[in-house]
């Protein structure tokens, strides 16, 4: 992956993360911290959302195309593509979705902002931990 992108994805995330720690949190309820919170969230969805289907998708069909991978590499790398998804639809199902159903209310600042803080620690997972391990997999097949 391009050194550029992935700094862009990884900046992304990290701010998508605190905006949404910053419009969550109660100390201080103001207008504006729920409008960043809401355009963070719903922005944020869409890029680190695009960006990580296509490193998933560009992980996967080239550890399917390899033929240098063992099988253990093979099956590690499309775990590491899967997982953080997976890790994403869990989150949003425990932190957003069952807390809104619980108390309405709670629906108009507060789903943006939970997305927000779900895309910013997923995207850190998968643009810091994952696409280096996933990097490490295949240039350790090629060479």
């Amino acid at each position: 992956m391009e050194i550029r992108k992935l700094r862009a994805y990884r900046v992304v995330s990290v701010l998508s993360l605190i905006l949404g720690l910053l419009a969550i949190q109660g100390f201080f309820p103001d207008t504006r911290v729920q409008m960043i919170g809401i355009v963070t969230g719903v922005i944020g969805t869409f890029l680190i959302g695009l960006a990580a289907i296509t490193t998933q998708v560009r992980f996967v069909l080239t550890q399917l195309r390899s033929k240098q991978l063992k099988l253990s590499s093979r099956s590690i790398g499309i775990l590491l593509a899967i997982l953080p998804s997976l890790l994403w639809y869990f989150s949003i199902a425990k932190f957003a979705i069952v807390p809104v159903l619980n108390d309405p209310e709670l629906g108009d600042h507060f789903i943006p902002s939970v997305l927000a803080v779900v895309n910013g620690t997923i995207g850190i997972l998968l643009f810091v931990v994952v696409v280096q391990v996933m990097d490490k997999l295949l240039n350790r097949a090629q060479s």
